[in-house]
Formats: structure tokens, sequence, C-alpha cells
């Protein structure tokens, strides 16, 4: 396990500590890094034993079932004074699907887990246990049935997110007695997606839901699953609403109904729904459905990719939009434009590629970017703009200086007080500019910035910032950032015609930006998954 604990170690040789044992104790708890309560727990053989339940109280992983063979036995040696002590764990043993479609396989390379009948007794002893994470849990449930009682019979866990669901899953959700706040349910499954089987409806997923976590329930983050319930959601969920979500995620959902979501989850503030699969002629079917019903008045942040959003259809203000383009940008700039003029943000934070698109019928020299970038409804709103720009494969010396464009359009921008500017040096090889795949082994940044001279401005950041305060009269505030360097920040002081640039410090900057809602959040990982092979068989 991940900061595995020992029964014994070479303890100093010099007397015992002076100071009382209960002393010792409280310095345990007040150390945050594992290293210091190792090194604390050769001191003495009591506070060895001490501190072996300290560690126990850090984030645990269990990557195969040797390490859960070993983590099992080590608190079972001394369960009532080690289990309690178990606060987070994630259980991520990579498993195959044997069950599925009444049929039984066992696949060549799927390892038995000798581990789960003493995880059995290990999580009824763990009352203490807060957050609960299980990687292919369907898959873990069905080696050891027994599981889904031990794990349901917990009262402690306040989050919990498991990995592909099945009958097995949906069991355990539905007979816990915990008061779960977060739950992450990953609803993809191998077998369903190779035999086109229809995703776990959502209205189905909240009705397996006890009744209890209705009203405790704050967080819910879901990958694949059916959010079309227009013609379902009259005969399931007889629990709902969740009126105490405040946070609802959706990833890859099928459809997007959100007459359903606003009766769902009716207080709804932070709302994120990304890649929804649907066919790009269904999208403003959906749209249009979408657009005759109610949503939220009490949203204040929206985020997604163009598409998703523009699929959503919301037509009341957000305070906070973050917002991601494909990079094609240019042909969907006509939806990007309806989710802003829908939802009439005050802080806007803008994801996309930059290169140009000469070969694209009617567009505007500087390559559409001036297109994407106004529009009257957000010159008259925004009043904070976060800007994160990838170069794209396309990105050459032909596309337009973009310090110039900024200096043409955001002065239009009558009351923007804040700008935060990033950019990402890395080609995005996904399909949004938003990528966490690392850049080729050819890949130069020296080279696209001076091969690429629309971003030359960029590389004299004082100089940059001194041009954008000058240019947009309003501006009070200045972050600027190329990849992963420390940012900069700055206050834009003026008297009369002068204007002077005050440099802030990174921690006091960074504190700033997230006070104003402008830092770029990472978004929540795409779950572990296998790849099924023939050959596995």
């Amino acid at each position: 396990m991940s900061g595995s604990t020992v029964e014994s170690g070479h303890f100093a040789d010099h007397a015992p500590p002076s100071l009382p044992f209960d002393i010792f104790a409280i310095l345990l708890q007040l150390l945050d890094k594992r290293a210091d309560v190792k090194a604390l727990m050769l001191t003495s053989k009591d506070i060895c034993a001490e501190g072996a339940r300290r560690l126990l109280q850090f984030p645990i992983t269990i990557p195969d079932d040797k390490r859960l063979v070993s983590f099992c036995r080590f608190i079972l040696r001394d369960t009532p004074r080690r289990a309690p002590n178990l606060r987070q764990l994630h259980i991520c043993i990579a498993l195959k699907l044997r069950h599925y479609a009444e049929e039984y396989q066992v696949y060549a390379n799927d390892p038995d887990l000798h581990g789960a009948s003493l995880l059995v007794r290990v999580l009824k002893a763990a009352t203490g246990l807060a957050d609960l994470s299980i990687d292919w849990c369907e898959e873990l449930l069905e080696r050891e049935h027994r599981l889904v009682s031990s794990i349901a019979s917990l009262s402690s866990l306040r989050s919990l997110r498991v990995s592909s669901v099945g009958l097995l899953s949906c069991e355990l959700l539905h007979t816990m007695r915990s008061y779960l706040r977060t739950l992450q349910v990953d609803c993809w499954m191998h077998d369903v997606i190779a035999n086109h089987c229809d995703d776990l409806p959502l209205p189905y997923l909240l009705d397996t839901l006890p009744a209890h976590c209705c009203h405790t329930l704050q967080t819910l983050i879901v990958w694949y699953s059916d959010v079309g319930s227009r013609h379902t959601s009259e005969e399931w969920c007889q629990a709902l609403p969740f009126p105490a979500v405040r946070t609802l995620s959706l990833r890859n959902p099928t459809d997007l109904d959100c007459e359903f979501l606003v009766r769902a989850f009716p207080k709804l503030v932070r709302l994120d729904i990304m890649d929804v699969l649907f066919d790009e002629v269904d999208i403003e079917e959906i749209r249009n459905d979408n657009l005759e019903q109610a949503c939220w008045h009490n949203l204040e942040e929206l985020s997604g990719d163009v598409d998703s959003l523009f699929a959503l259809g919301l037509t009341s203000p957000v305070r906070r939009v973050d917002i991601i383009c494909p990079n094609d940008f240019y042909s969907t700039r006509r939806r990007l434009h309806e989710v802003l003029s829908g939802t009439r943000p005050t802080h806007l934070l803008l994801h996309f590629a930059y290169y140009r698109h000469e070969e694209e019928e009617g567009c505007a020299p500087d390559g559409g970017v001036a297109d994407i970038l106004y529009s009257d409804t957000l010159a008259e709103k925004v009043t904070h703009f976060a800007l994160d720009i990838s170069l794209n494969m396309q990105t050459d010396i032909h596309s337009p200086n973009l310090l110039r464009i900024l200096l043409d359009i955001l002065p239009r921008f009558d009351h923007l007080s804040f700008l935060v500017f990033r950019l990402d040096t890395s080609l995005p090889t996904e399909a949004h500019a938003v990528s966490d795949e690392p850049p080729s082994d050819d890949y130069d940044p020296a080279w696209v910035f001076h091969f690429g001279g629309c971003f030359a401005p960029f590389l004299d950041a004082t100089e940059c910032a001194e041009d954008l305060a000058a240019g947009i009269p309003s501006l009070v505030y200045i972050s600027f950032q190329i990849k992963d360097n420390t940012p900069t920040f700055w206050r834009v002081h003026r008297t009369g015609s002068r204007l002077r640039l005050e440099t802030i410090d990174p921690a006091e900057g960074w504190e700033l930006v997230k006070s104003e809602g402008l830092e770029f959040s990472p978004r929540t990982p795409e779950p572990r998954r296998l790849d099924y092979h023939v050959d596995d068989d």
C-alpha cells in the first residue's frame, strides 16, 4: 500500500524520550507528512505503535492483490486499535468482468483476489472511514459478494467513488447507510459499450440511492449516463428532488434533458457538462426542446464544451462561464455566442487553439479570432476575462499577431477590470484545445515562438502587460503565464495620463485570482479503464 506501515523498526539507542507520551501523541497528529511520522516512530516502541495508527489516517492506495493482503493483515493484527483510524482508501486493482448477459468467463491474465475476504473483515471494523474509492467496482464485488454488505453497513462514509457499475454496485448504492456528501459514479462498462447497450439512465441511478442521501448529497459526478429521460422520468425517481446538490458534473452523457436536471437538482450552483454523446444532427433538436423548459435562476458557475452547453440551452444569467472551444472554433462560433448571449456572464474563461483558417470560406483575415472574442453581450457584461490559448498544428508564421487582435477588441469591453492570459505551447492532440497529452519528442517551443510571429510580443511579458494596460482603460489587474511557468501578476496604477505597473507577489497573485473566480480549475480526470483484447480470452 502507498505509505505502508511496519510493525517494528530500528529504534534509537538513546534513552526513552523525556517528554510525556501524550505530547508525542499530539505531535504525531500535527505532522502532515508520512516521512515525518515514520521518523518520530523510531524513538520508542510505544510511539511506533501510535505512529502506525497515525499512518493509517493518511490516504492509502491499494494497486494489486499482494498489497491488499499485506494491508489487511497489518490491520487485522490489531483490529480494534488500527481499523478505526482508516480515513481514506482507494482500491485500484485492475480486473475484468466475469459475468455478463448470463455468461461466465475467466480471462487468462485475470488475477484471483486473496485479499478480498480479508478486506471484508477490515471494512466491518473501519468505523472512521470517510472516503472510499473503488476502480473496477463491479468486478471486485462479483469476486467477493460479502463486500457489498460490509461497505453498505458503514455509517461514516462522506465521499464514495465507484468505477464500473452493474447489479452488485447498484445494490451497494441502494443499501448504503452512510449519509453521503460526494458521489462519483463511472457508468462505463466495456461489455455495455462493445454490445451497444443503453447507458445506465441517470434517473435510475438517482432512484437507486437511499432516501436519506437525497438531503445530504452535495456533489455528484457521473460518467456515461443517459440523461435523455423525457419519456421515462415520470415513472422513475420517487426520491427526487435532491435539494442539497450544489455541484453536478456530467461527463460523456447520452442526450441532455434540461427539464429533468432542473427538477432533480433545483438548487444547483455549479454545473459542468462535457462531451455529450449525440449525433451532429441532434444538437439543434435537443437545444430547441431545452429552450422550451424552465432553467435554474440560482446557477453561478457553468463549464463545458461549446456543443454541450449549446445543447443545454440556458437562457438565464450565470456569473461565471468556463467554456472550451474545439479546434475548428470558427465553424462553431455561432453556437459559442448563443451560449454566451443566453448566460450573459460577468466572469468568462475561454479555452481555444489559435491558428489560421485560410481555407475556410468567408473567414476573416485574423483567422476568426476577433469574431470569437467579441460580441455586444460580452462588451457590456464581462468584467473578468481569462484566456487560455494553445497553439494549434496549423499555427504558423502567417497567423496574425494575437496581441494586436486583443488590443483591437478588448478596449471595447467597457467594464473589463481583470485579465488573465495563459499561453499553452503544447500542440493539442485531441479534439479540444485543452489537452493533457505531452508534446511530441521533436517539438520545440522556441521554434513555435520564432516561427510563429503571432506570439512573439508575449516573449516580453512586462512590455506586453504595459501595452494591454495602456490599451484597456478600465483594466486594474493582469496575470500572464506561459505553459507551466510561474505566472506574473500586476496591479495597474493610473494617475491622470500616467500609468504604472506594480508587480504582485506570486502567492498573493494566486489568492487574488482564486478569490476573483478566474482560476483555471483542473477537471476531474477520466477514470482508469481496461482495454479488452480477443487474445485475453
